[in-house]
C-alpha cells in the first residue's frame, strides 16, 4: 500500500477502517459485526488513554445498560493460542461495558500487524478528541517517534492543523509537577502553554492553582516571572500581580461547590463595576456531554 493512500485511509477515521461494507447498509453490518465474549477482549498497545475519569466510565456504563454498546469495538485476534482478541479502537467500552455486566459486545474483527495495530489505535483516539492534552501530546510524539512520521503528516492523518500539532507537542516540555497538574485537570492546556517558557514552571503553576489564575493572569505571571530572572530578583519573594491576587473567599467557597457538583474546573471573575463572568474548563467531548446533562433538562 503507497503512504499516499495509507494517508488517505487513516485521515478518513475509523468507519474507513471497518470498510464500507460496515456502514453500507443494516443487513451488510450484521455479516460484519460479531458478538464477542467480554472474558474474550483484552487492552491493546495502541491505547494513548492514561487516565480513565470514573464519573464518566460510569456514565457511559449506564448508557449501555440502557441503549446497549451502539458503536463495535475494533478488534484484532491475539498471537498467541488462547483465542482471545485484542482492542484496536473502544477500550473505554469496553471498560464500561464491564461495569454495566454486559456479558457480550458487538465487535469488528480486522487483521492488523503490530504496527498498525498501534498506529490506527492512537489516531482513532485523536481523532475522537476524547484525549487529555497530554495523552493527546504523546500519542502524537509516539507517530513521530515510532513510526517516522512527520508534524505535517500527523496533522493530515488525524485532521489537525500543523500548528495544533507543534503546539500540543510543546506541552511534553513541562516539567513533572507542571504535568500532573495538567493530568488531573487543575490547570488546563492553556495554562501549561503559558507556562512553557518559564524556567520555573513548576513554582509558577503552585501559584496558579492556589490563586485559581485564569490563562490571562497566568501569563501575567510568567511575564513577570521572567522580568525578575533578568533583574535578579529573588524567585521567593515573586508573587502573583496584585490585580489576580486578591480572591473573594465566598467566591472561592462557591467555586469549589460548583466544581464538586459538576465535576469540572470553575473559574468566577467579579468586576468592581459590578457583573461578571463564570468560565467552565472542560479537556474532552466526554466532559462537555456530561456537563450538558447536569445543567439542561
Amino acid at each position: 500500500m503507497s503512504s499516499a493512500v495509507k494517508r488517505r485511509q487513516l485521515g478518513r477515521g475509523l468507519s474507513s477502517l471497518l470498510g464500507k461494507e460496515v456502514v453500507a447498509s443494516e443487513a451488510e453490518n450484521k455479516k460484519q459485526i460479531q458478538f464477542i465474549s467480554i472474558a474474550k477482549i483484552q487492552a491493546g498497545p495502541g491505547q494513548p488513554r492514561r487516565i480513565f475519569d470514573e464519573k464518566e466510565l460510569k456514565s457511559l456504563a449506564q448508557s449501555i445498560k440502557e441503549r446497549g454498546v451502539l458503536q463495535p469495538l475494533l478488534l484484532r485476534k491475539t498471537l498467541d493460542e488462547s483465542e482471545g482478541f485484542e482492542i484496536i479502537a473502544g477500550e473505554r467500552r469496553w471498560r464500561a461495558a464491564q461495569m454495566a455486566q454486559v456479558h457480550e459486545v458487538p465487535a469488528v474483527v480486522r487483521d492488523f500487524s503490530d504496527q498498525e495495530a498501534v498506529e490506527i489505535g492512537l489516531i482513532e483516539n485523536i481523532q475522537r478528541s476524547n484525549l487529555a492534552p497530554l495523552e493527546e501530546s504523546d500519542a502524537f510524539q509516539r507517530l513521530i517517534d515510532e513510526y517516522g512520521h512527520t508534524q505535517e503528516l500527523v496533522a493530515e492523518v488525524v485532521g489537525k492543523s500543523r500548528s495544533y500539532v507543534a503546539n500540543s507537542l510543546r506541552l511534553l516540555m513541562l516539567p513533572a509537577r507542571a504535568r500532573e497538574y495538567l493530568d488531573t485537570g487543575r490547570i488546563t492546556a492553556g495554562h501549561a502553554r503559558a507556562l512553557i517558557v518559564s524556567k520555573d514552571a513548576d513554582k509558577l503553576c503552585d501559584y496558579v492553582v492556589s490563586g485559581n489564575l485564569s490563562v490571562r493572569a497566568t501569563e501575567k505571571l510568567v511575564q513577570e516571572s521572567i522580568k525578575s530572572d533578568r533583574r535578579g530578583v529573588d524567585k521567593e519573594k515573586l508573587t502573583p500581580p496584585k490585580e489576580f491576587a486578591d480572591i473573594d473567599p465566598d467566591l472561592q467557597a462557591l467555586q469549589k461547590s460548583i466544581e464538586e457538583k459538576i465535576g469540572l474546573n470553575v473559574e468566577i471573575h467579579s468586576r468592581k463595576t459590578g457583573g461578571g463572568s463564570v468560565t467552565i474548563h472542560y479537556q474532552t467531548l466526554d466532559q462537555f456531554d456530561h456537563l450538558l446533562k447536569k445543567i439542561t433538562p
